[in-house]
């Protein structure tokens, strides 16, 4: 165990230096302070302390051995029965409590993974990546098989992360007994289940948050490869296989794959008969994958996070590496998936994890020291040579990071009397905890919190649930607006909605409601004055109508289900449809369904501005398309105004194209059109 080294004028103690990085790290995170004194509190209170401790570090004496070798907690050595309950089932409270609920709402990116599984309850296919960036479909795989079962999308996306995030955990503690002591493996286990990364990733349906299990199965197989008999060739096959499914997990696999290869080629003089084995198993999980990509446009995505073909500046890839390095410690940003106040870690877990950094350079001869903190740079990659900040692209770095926590905890310990070491075990997790849950985006804590719902897609959902529950489906127009990035009131209420859902019924349906632009509330109030307008938040310019269906207005909505199925296959295929692959046949498909539209001026309303939506984008982005352009789809636009309720936001947009297009003649008579009619 570490002991002060007394023979400098510089002694390396470290509870002292625990105090001064938790002293530094509250004043960066919770200190309104100018960046230049946060600079100064940096240099002075973290970067220097952390190499002055490296300085002054004493050699392990012969016979010592680390501390995460060592068991000392003997209580905790075995733990009883009710402790080990008691763990587990606050766990499972934190991921499983309010499970099908709406208090996490999957929206955007989450949702858009979600998008799929009703039109794959439909039409199933195994494509292994989805959306425009070409994500690995994994997720949403997992999620459509448990949607079959329980017919439920919110459900089924909130499940997947949850048993994920058990399966990590259960992982780590396994993983932490394999190499390290039971008091490491118990650390690991509280750190994985209780502390602010992995808490938040347990209710994030995004693919890395899969990376940190697959990488712990690595680590697992790689124990086995280690200590199996020189004639046991399985676990190299179980190795190769999960090797060679790294790239189903998330963008960030080359890393992982090449450390995890590196490290059996390097650790060991194994056969040929075993790498012919482990050859096998790569190939088997691999070569999907490889044809995948030889027929796709796979790779453009990965390779514009990178930076490829855009200039970035020196000064600005340093600031995306600063932030990258300061989400672990200390770091505030409004980038994707970026920590709240805090960072990843904690002020407390922060500094403990300097300590363990500064504790395992104390035992750099180590073959596994070196493995650690080779993973933990190597991991940080995905990130540091990005473009901008999101936050799971260094998720494969959580693993490694939690486990230098645990060892400068048990650092710390060390110099506590056996008597004290638990209490002050449970003071360190618990003030963590504590400091986590102000800040985690759990629903167990916001429901907690009770905290306005701040969303407009959830805050409908929540007002159309009960409505559901009580009368039945209904007829739930949602999205009808030019375009969105959150499909998450479209998927989540499909289960009881009659204009989605081909298994239920539209003609039985009791109610209807439309969610749509508030250009159109005048127009659709003057129509049915029964509607009933409610409010939304986020001020995005939205409106949710409801009403009661009566054998006077029932065909009118009815007529409008087809278009709308129409729209939403719309979405479904432009939301899946590769970035820089053309668009054009959306556009085909909207001309060949016209003739049968219904001339109803609310569905030729959206018409025209789905319409315009798509020939706008066709046109920005694929300006080698020369069939989509204004001789062949003036008819289409002028037909589909002509029969909408011409408000003054589709007249603006149709004279903004006609300028567009130099269409002077058209764009004038228009505009006198307008001029007569100012309303």
């Amino acid at each position: 165990m570490s002991q002060p080294f007394s023979n400098r004028s510089l002694a390396y103690h470290p509870l002292v230096w625990f105090f001064i990085f938790l002293f530094s790290f509250s004043l960066l995170v919770y200190g309104r302070l100018s960046l230049t004194i946060q600079i100064w509190i940096l240099f002075m209170g973290v970067v220097l302390p952390f190499f002055l401790g490296l300085a002054a570090l004493s050699q392990p004496l012969k016979k010592e051995k680390p501390a995460w070798e060592e068991s000392f907690l003997p209580p905790l050595s075995a733990p009883p029965s009710w402790m080990v309950i008691i763990l587990v089932f606050m766990m499972l409270v934190s991921r499983f409590l309010l499970l099908g609920q709406s208090a996490w709402w999957p929206a955007g990116d989450e949702a858009l993974n979600a998008f799929y599984l009703p039109f794959w309850a439909e039409h199933w296919h195994g494509a292994l990546f989805v959306a425009s960036s070409q994500i690995p479909s994994t997720l949403s795989q997992l999620a459509f098989f448990i949607f079959k079962l329980t017919q439920t999308p919110l459900l089924s996306v909130q499940l997947v992360p949850a048993l994920i995030s058990c399966a990590t955990v259960g992982m780590a503690y396994q993983v932490a007994r394999l190499y390290f002591s039971k008091t490491n493996a118990l650390i690991v286990f509280l750190l994985f289940a209780f502390s602010y990364w992995p808490l938040f990733i347990s209710w994030t349906f995004l693919p890395g948050i899969a990376t940190p299990l697959w990488e712990l199965i690595l680590f697992y197989l790689l124990y086995q490869i280690k200590k199996s008999p020189d004639k046991n060739t399985g676990w190299f096959f179980l190795y190769g296989l999960a090797l060679g499914a790294c790239p189903y997990t998330f963008f960030s696999w080359p890393v992982l794959f090449l450390w995890s290869g590196a490290v059996v080629f390097l650790t060991g003089n194994h056969s040929a008969k075993k790498w012919a084995w482990l050859g096998a198993g790569l190939f088997i999980t691999l070569a999907p994958y490889l044809w995948a990509i030889s027929h796709g446009p796979y790779g453009d995505y990965f390779w514009g996070i990178a930076g490829k073909g855009q200039v970035i500046t020196r000064l600005t890839r340093a600031k995306v590496m600063a932030e990258y390095v300061s989400s672990l410690f200390w770091g505030v940003g409004s980038g994707t998936w970026f920590p709240q106040t805090g960072g990843y870690l904690n002020v407390v877990l922060s500094a403990c994890g300097l300590v363990g950094f500064i504790e395992l350079f104390r035992f750099k001869r180590l073959a596994l020291v070196w493995a650690c903190l080779s993973a933990f740079f190597i991991f940080m990659l995905p990130g540091l040579l990005s473009r901008d900040f999101e936050g799971h692209r260094i998720l494969l770095a959580l693993p490694v990071l939690l486990w230098i926590v645990a060892v400068g905890i048990q650092a710390l310990l060390v110099k506590f009397p056996k008597s004290r070491r638990l209490a002050v075990l449970v003071l360190l997790l618990g003030l963590s905890l504590v400091l986590d849950l102000k800040r985690v985006n759990n629903p167990v804590v916001n429901e907690l919190r009770s905290e306005p719902v701040s969303n407009e897609r959830r805050f409908s959902y929540e007002a159309l649930k009960p409505i559901a529950d009580h009368n039945g489906p209904g007829l739930i127009f949602t999205e009808c607006i030019p375009n969105t990035t959150d499909y998450s009131l479209s998927c989540f209420s499909y289960p009881f909605n009659a204009a989605f859902n081909p298994k239920l019924a539209p003609e039985k349906t009791q109610w209807v409601s439309i969610f749509t632009a508030d250009y159109y509330q005048n127009d659709l109030s003057k129509r049915f004055p029964q509607l009933r307008w409610i409010s939304l938040p986020e001020d995005k310019h939205h409106v949710l109508a409801l009403m009661p269906l009566t054998e006077q207005n029932r065909k009118v909505f009815l007529d409008w289900v087809p278009f709308y199925r129409f729209e939403m296959n719309l979405n479904y295929q432009f939301a899946d449809n590769p970035s820089g692959k053309s668009r054009d046949f959306l556009l085909k498909e909207m001309m060949d369904i016209y003739p049968s539209l219904s001339k109803d001026p609310f569905i030729q309303s959206c018409f025209f501005q789905k319409l315009f939506y798509l020939y706008s984008a066709e046109k920005t982005f694929n300006l080698e398309d020369t069939w989509c352009s204004y001789t062949n789809f003036s008819d289409l636009f002028h037909a589909a105004y002509r029969n909408s309720y011409q408000n003054s936001t589709l007249s603006a947009q149709l004279l903004g194209l006609l300028i567009l297009e130099h269409q002077d003649a058209e764009a004038r008579k228009l505009l006198e059109k307008i001029k007569r009619n100012p309303a």
